[in-house]
């Protein structure tokens, strides 16, 4: 401003454009009462330049009470401003926006929010912004001590946003004076002004919202849980010639995260087998919990007759990455099959020779699964042709401990389930004969 005179007592209004520069406003009472905005930018340059920018450009009219926002999403400045007649005699309220090319897009004469009319009395302007849409908030007076306090909200175009238009913020008819506001969240404002309701000085506050409503925030609804069937199977074919008993009654669970890892009717944690393939076992479980969260599991078998299986019937605790060597599966919010893994082994297939093989090309003898094991475990063998087969267990100072296998066979792969029960920890050396071939492994006890 670089001429005429402020109104005694009237001082600009100043706010951060959110940029790092500052918009101000005010109204002029020399040589008349206009209103004007300018914008300086973090850098020390202005917008608009000397004399700053009028919102109107009706010279009927008189502006003053002007308060402006800046929003930094379109490079829009909102401004809202008292406008009257040439006397003074009739009052409304009127806005402009303008935008990033300094064009005032609601007219060279802004909208009537409120209508110049007599009785009319417009106060205590303050205004914002709710995702690039400006609101104003106002006290409309129809006499002494006769009082409202109003808010608007528009969009870009000037239309109102709200479908009842208005906001009562405070409509019991009193004095009300000095309204202030503060925008506490994205979607948020709470205002406070002098009020003399009850025949003294008081000062009372309001919440308004962006969509228009006032008082307690309404909570959040809960998201739906996400759930999703996951189907596990466990290839049980090795543990059937080794602890897995389901003629007496022996049954395999997936436990985990997702269900307390408890063996329970309402868990739905047992599994049953693939009627075509019934080495295979499997289950579908319903499983709740966001998509991206880890979920652990284990299989774990059950013994039908109470009797004691090794790691008490669940899987080691190196078949996985998780905790314990627990399994681990990733959650989507699609339905999951995971692949067949085999029981205590997470490499998607067994501890021994390549299979499935048809007719085994050559005599072999495989590691032992598991080495080392207490106190049984599985030797796996392959016949290229029928033969007589003899299977023997020596201990490390060369004696026979056990004959685990002596009869004819045909050609094919074959297992033999070798218990140690009756035996101490050590190293042990199984010798397999087929003909006149042999082949000799070493296993561990650990008892």
């Amino acid at each position: 401003m670089a001429s005429g005179s402020l109104q005694m007592g009237i001082f600009p209004e100043m706010v951060s454009d959110g940029l790092g520069g500052v918009l101000i406003s005010w109204y002029q009472s020399v040589p008349a009462l206009q209103s004007y905005v300018e914008q300086i930018h973090t850098n020390g340059t202005m917008r608009f330049g000397s004399g700053g920018f009028p919102v109107s450009l009706n010279t009927t009219r008189l502006r003053s009470s002007i308060e402006a926002v800046y929003d930094p999403e379109d490079h829009a400045i909102y401004a809202f401003w008292r406008e009257t007649d040439g006397s003074q005699n009739q009052v409304g309220l009127y806005g402009q926006r303008i935008d990033e090319n300094n064009d005032r897009s609601w007219g060279q004469d802004g909208i009537a929010i409120v209508d110049v009319a007599p009785g009319n009395d417009i106060g205590g302007l303050t205004t914002f912004v709710f995702d690039e849409d400006p609101v104003i908030v106002y006290t409309q007076f129809s006499g002494m001590d006769e009082s409202q306090i109003l808010a608007r909200r528009f969009n870009s175009a000037g239309e109102a946003f709200w479908d009842d238009e208005i906001a009562d913020i405070s409509t019991l008819v009193s004095g009300k004076f000095r309204l202030n506001s503060v925008k506490a969240a994205d979607d948020e404002v709470f205002m406070s002004w002098q009020d003399n309701r009850n025949g003294s000085s008081e000062i009372w506050a309001q919440n308004l919202f962006a969509d228009g409503s006032l008082g307690e925030r309404e909570d959040e609804p809960e998201p739906e849980p996400v759930i999703r069937d996951v189907i596990f199977s466990v290839d049980m074919s090795i543990q059937l010639m080794l602890i897995f008993q389901p003629e007496n009654g022996d049954l395999v669970h997936v436990l985990g995260s997702f269900n307390d890892w408890s063996v329970s009717e309402e868990n739905g944690s047992r599994l049953s087998p693939d009627p075509e393939n019934p080495e295979i076992w499997t289950t579908q479980l319903s499983i709740e919990g966001d998509n991206g969260e880890e979920a652990q599991y284990k299989f774990f078998i059950e013994a039908g007759d109470d009797r004691t299986l090794p790691n008490n019937g669940w899987e080691n605790n190196d078949v996985g990455p998780g905790e314990n060597g627990n399994r681990v599966i990733t959650l989507t919010e699609e339905d999951l099959a995971l692949p067949v893994v085999f029981f205590n082994n997470d490499d998607g297939g067994p501890v021994g020779p390549p299979h499935p093989i048809e007719t085994p090309d050559e005599f072999y003898l495989a590691q032992n699964y598991p080495n080392p094991f207490n106190p049984t475990t599985l030797i796996r063998y392959s016949l290229p042709e029928a033969s007589a087969v003899r299977l023997e267990v020596y201990n490390s100072m060369g004696q026979r401990v056990s004959v685990v296998i002596n009869g004819s066979f045909p050609a094919g792969e074959h297992a033999a389930r070798f218990d140690g029960t009756q035996l101490s920890s050590g190293i042990y050396f199984y010798r397999l004969e087929a003909g006149n071939q042999v082949l000799t492994r070493k296993m561990t006890l650990i008892k």
